[in-house]
């Protein structure tokens, strides 16, 4: 099992600034965390003055990888935010699982060695300002035959409207597939519209979750229910 970045106590992934963080490695008792460094983050700003000898803590843990049993193949789209997710998944594939990897970086300089998995590069340096390609790199994939399972994880934007063709277009069922937005592009703007609103978020997920038939039905309610109070 491994962990990514933070469950939001409200379900969907919390899209906030606070610098992405991502188990890449554990060894014994040595954890090795990987942060996407971005202007405004805690994490970013822990990440910068941090220096042997600090003490950490564990606080809370959970994976946004649930792939199922009996799948061949896994493709996971992701950028520069999701590439230790996309590492870690690559390393700790079960034997004879196929892994492609199509993955979304500013340049060369932020390519990695991804062992045991089929790598596409796709470098855009506006990737960092949010102006992802993810849905179009995701149109352009060709899935393979057989049962497989489709992991995404970018900024909230992007994802969603990769979530939206997966589902509605390509029509996959909901648990051969995992979206996730890491982060958003407008995520101070967003932060302030959500703290001058009277809107509970918990109460918005939750009531999205109870009417729901799965979880990907639960998003497509709650996302629809933020856009109806300004707050997607």
């Amino acid at each position: 099992m491994w962990a990514d970045t933070q469950r939001s106590r409200f379900g969907p992934a919390r899209s906030g600034t606070g610098g992405l963080r991502t188990v890449r490695r554990v060894e014994g008792d040595r954890v090795t965390v990987d942060v996407v460094v971005h202007e405004g983050g805690a994490a970013t700003a822990w990440a910068r003055r941090g220096r042997p000898g600090d003490r950490l803590a564990v606080t809370h843990q959970n994976s946004w990888f649930t792939r199922p049993d009996g799948v061949g193949w896994q493709v996971l789209l992701v950028d520069t935010t999701g590439l230790p997710a996309a590492a870690r998944i690559a390393e700790e594939a079960p034997a004879g699982m196929r892994t492609i990897v199509v993955a979304e970086v500013p340049s060369t300089a932020d390519e990695q060695e991804l062992a045991g998995a089929e790598v596409t590069w796709v470098h855009n340096r506006q990737v960092v300002h949010g102006g992802s390609r993810l849905e179009r790199l995701a149109r352009e994939l060709v899935l393979p035959e057989g049962p497989g399972y489709v992991y995404v994880a970018g900024e909230a934007a992007a994802t969603r409207a990769v979530r939206t063709y997966l589902r509605r277009e390509l029509r996959l069922p909901a648990e051969s597939y995992g979206v996730i937005g890491y982060w958003r592009r407008d995520a101070v703007a967003w932060a302030e519209r959500v703290a001058r609103s009277d809107v509970d978020l918990g109460e918005l997920w939750r009531r999205s979750e109870a009417e729901a038939a799965d979880g990907q039905e639960a998003l497509d309610l709650y996302e629809e229910r933020l856009g109806g109070v300004g707050l997607l």
